[in-house]
């Protein structure tokens, strides 16, 4: 970031507006903040280019940003500053983070909704830029006349939302929760006469959510087609008839919501290639969910004959692992048309319209946002 190109603005600012304040004196929060932090927009950051903002428009609540609408999580941000309506405990976190320096802040803000040149916009502004988008960071530069500048973009920014951006700026401005500081000695030129040292905060991934997994008795040719439709509903490649080995492999992806369709008895289910006489017993159910070590709440709908029957193999699995969401038939007859479904967990008898519901809402929402209800259209559709 190029130091001469705010250096002449912030002395205007601090000339402009009462003398800063130190936190002994009697000022208010607002005015405290106007003084100590200032808020730069960077519209293009493969320029030069950048906008002052001024307190009085935020306050003011028109539109920032030109009413850029991939600038509405950084508007709030912004304004949550500023605004005396706003969150006090966070301007008065801000007020603590900024409160013991001799100099006044910078938090400088980038539209990179698109990925940016990283080479051109890292000799304008910092060089903390990933597959072209910013990275949350803070730098302090010697003879600087800000004590620190943060400097986030909108594309991290509109992940984050607005509550996990005010607590990155908390701690940014703190300087904590990030992996230590380290100065840039490997950079050359300018940058390192410079000697900028960053503080930045690791941004995870959005996590993944496994797939749901959906399973088969292979002896069945009717279970085999529902878990397929099922499986192409919600976008999944495939619907599986495993062995135990296998099983245990397809588990290791810690799917959150899981459908097995089969034939079922009161004292066993068949999953797969273990078919009648050969289906899984609770003790080997047990077994297998237990090594699996599937996340508390996951829910597991078992479209089986009998399976949910009262002391069947469904209530003695949800009573050895009672972190597991486990559902099942209580009566014989075909698996997913039978409305005799009960919560293995509570024992409770569901009706038919909260089974059509029950059984929709379990299936992760397709991926496709457009055919989000495909699962419920699906067992409604073979349900008659």
């Amino acid at each position: 970031m190029k130091t001469q190109l705010y250096i002449k603005h912030t002395h205007l600012i601090i000339f402009a507006f009462f003398a800063i304040n130190t936190w002994g004196q009697e000022s208010t929060t607002s005015s405290f903040l106007r003084d100590n932090l200032m808020v730069y927009y960077v519209q293009d950051p493969e320029s030069d280019q950048y906008t002052l903002l001024n307190p009085d428009e935020i306050i003011d609540g028109g539109e920032l940003f030109g009413g850029n609408a991939e600038m509405q999580v950084a508007q709030s941000l912004v304004r949550s500053i500023y605004n005396t309506n706003s969150d006090g405990d966070f301007q008065e976190s801000i007020v603590r983070a900024l409160r013991d320096n001799d100099d006044p802040s910078a938090l400088f803000i980038y539209f990179d909704s698109e990925p940016v040149d990283e080479v051109i916009a890292a000799a304008n502004w910092t060089d903390y830029i990933e597959s072209g988008h910013f990275t949350p960071c803070l730098t302090r530069e010697e003879n600087d006349d800000y004590a620190s500048a943060v400097h986030y973009g909108a594309n991290q920014l509109n992940i984050d939302c607005l509550e996990t951006s005010q607590n990155r700026l908390v701690e940014l401005l703190n300087g904590s929760g990030f992996t230590s500081p380290e100065s840039n000695t490997d950079i050359s030129g300018e940058q390192a006469e410079r000697r900028m040292v960053h503080y930045r905060i690791d941004v995870k991934e959005d996590p993944i959510i496994p797939e749901p997994l959906f399973l088969y008795d292979s002896s069945n040719p009717n279970s085999e087609g529902y878990a397929k439709k099922a499986a192409k509903d919600h976008k999944v490649k495939r619907a599986y008839a495993p062995t135990k080995k296998s099983l245990q492999k397809l588990l290791e992806s810690k799917p959150k919501i899981i459908h097995s369709f089969g034939h079922g008895w009161n004292d066993r289910v068949a999953i797969g290639t273990r078919t009648w006489r050969k289906g899984y017993y609770s003790n080997e159910l047990i077994e297998v969910l237990r090594e699996a070590n599937l996340d508390p709440g996951t829910k597991i709908i078992f479209h089986h004959c009998s399976s949910g029957a009262t002391n069947g193999v469904l209530q003695k699995v949800s009573e050895a692992l009672p972190s597991l969401d486990i559902y099942g038939n209580i009566v014989s007859g075909d698996g997913v048309r039978n409305s005799q479904i009960r919560s293995m967990s509570s024992g409770e008898k569901l009706p038919k319209f909260i089974m059509y519901k029950l059984k929709s809402d379990f299936s992760i929402p397709d991926k496709d946002a457009k055919n989000k209800n495909a699962s419920c259209n699906f067992f409604r559709d073979i349900q008659g």
